[in-house]
């Protein structure tokens, strides 16, 4: 692989759009060889990537043309995927693989990834156990690096294979799309998600890179949706051994950006990666003027509750009245900033607490409103209104906050 660019756009609160650019040229000995059984016209199958083992919308795969290509089914790249493995393992053992091993080859890359984990760990458990009766096979297989790292990237991935018309070793440019979820990276119900939603922090979201150890050079590309912004955006890089004591350095690049370019190149095949990308609040009018909104309730509820007693006087009834006109027209100033049709369903779940806030804003003035027409005592209308205060005082101060964090992230 000469060279992979990836182009990520955002597409709701839940999923991705990839669109990924392949650059290579295939070795005659890496095109799988022709299945009678399968396609007895193809020319042979041309591995192209490694994709999750999970569900991909809408995908697509074209030459440099844009004219479709045909691929295998999922069932026919698994067989063809185990039957390499089981080859690989009987080239290193010099000896046919043993009936219950070839289970439990075909078996990873066929299970879940959660079971096909479980199942590779237990094959480095059993080369480490003499009491394992299948002990010195799997000691021979795992201390192999061929065979550790194409199984274990299968854990998690499956092979795409496609039969193109190009020959062996000739440079060739391929496309493929599809939709895939993200990776929620804030915990549900914890603090750090919570002060996600009132805009305190930033939203952390991250996407699986399988195939970044098998390209030369790789390029991913991340669209901010409308209305946010990428503060930062990393490519982490991990051991696929626990063991490993050293991975490459993160890439990093932040900013208030519209768009993240991340870059590595010749990343070993011992290591896996995903890219995590910071989100949040565009810097507009939105929480300023929201957050100046909050600020005037609060000046009009302490000018009403140091001239209270006249406000609720009848010989000054035309000062209340005043008054709660004034007070009635936050609730339309803030309508603006509550309803904002075709806003990106990401945005809208970040800015949920903000929003509560704003609400919160609205309801302290028709409190106010409500304590003038109610014909409470003055003790019990000057209660209330403190009251009304303190937390339309809170309200502002966390709309400042949410106007001022977090802080700008610089690479």
């Amino acid at each position: 692989m000469h060279r992979r660019v990836e182009s990520i756009e955002i597409l709701d609160d839940r999923s991705i759009h990839r669109r990924v650019s392949l650059d290579i040229a295939i070795k005659p000995d890496q095109v799988f060889p022709k299945d009678r059984e399968l396609d007895p016209a193809t020319l042979g199958f041309t591995p192209l990537t490694l994709l999750r083992k999970e569900i991909l919308r809408n995908f697509d795969l074209r030459d440099r043309h844009s004219q479709p290509l045909p691929m295998l089914t999922k069932e026919q790249i698994d067989k063809i995927a185990a039957d390499s493995l089981i080859l690989i393992a009987e080239g290193i053992l010099e000896a046919a693989l043993p009936a219950n091993l070839e289970h439990n080859l075909r078996f990873v890359v066929d299970a879940e990834p959660e079971i096909a984990r479980r199942e590779f760990e237990y094959w480095s458990w059993a080369a480490r156990d003499p009491s394992n009766s299948d002990h010195s096979t799997w000691n021979a297989l795992m201390t192999e690096d061929a065979f550790l790292d194409f199984s274990n990237s299968l854990v998690d991935n499956f092979m795409l294979l496609a039969a193109t018309d190009e020959l062996p070793s000739k440079r060739q440019v391929l496309k493929l799309s599809y939709e895939e979820g993200f990776i929620d990276e804030d915990r549900s119900g914890s603090i750090s998600a919570l002060s996600v939603v009132f805009g305190w922090s930033r939203k952390s979201i991250s996407v699986h890179v399988p195939a970044v150890s098998l390209d030369t050079s790789y390029h991913l590309e991340v669209a901010a949706p409308a209305d946010l912004e990428i503060d930062a955006a990393q490519l982490r890089f991990e051991h696929v051994d626990p063991a490993g004591d050293w991975v490459p350095e993160r890439v990093t690049v932040g900013g208030g950006l519209q768009r993240a370019h991340l870059y590595a190149g010749r990343v070993g095949s011992e290591f896996r990666a995903k890219a995590v990308i910071y989100l949040r609040r565009q810097r507009d009018t939105y929480l300023l003027s929201a957050f100046l909104t909050a600020l005037l309730v609060c000046i009009l509820l302490a000018f009403g509750l140091s001239r209270l007693d006249d406000l609720l006087g009848d010989e000054h009834s035309g000062q209340s009245q005043t008054a709660g006109a004034l007070l009635l027209i936050t609730p339309t100033l803030l309508a603006a900033y509550i309803a904002r049709p075709g806003e990106h369903r990401l945005a809208s779940k970040i800015l949920k607490g903000v929003r509560a806030l704003v609400v919160g804003t609205a309801f302290c003035a028709i409190v106010a409103v409500g304590v003038l027409v109610a014909g409470y005592s003055t003790r019990t209308s000057r209660a209330i209104w403190s009251l009304d205060l303190v937390v339309a005082s809170c309200i502002a101060l966390g709309l400042l906050a949410s106007l001022v964090l977090p802080r700008p992230t610089r690479a």
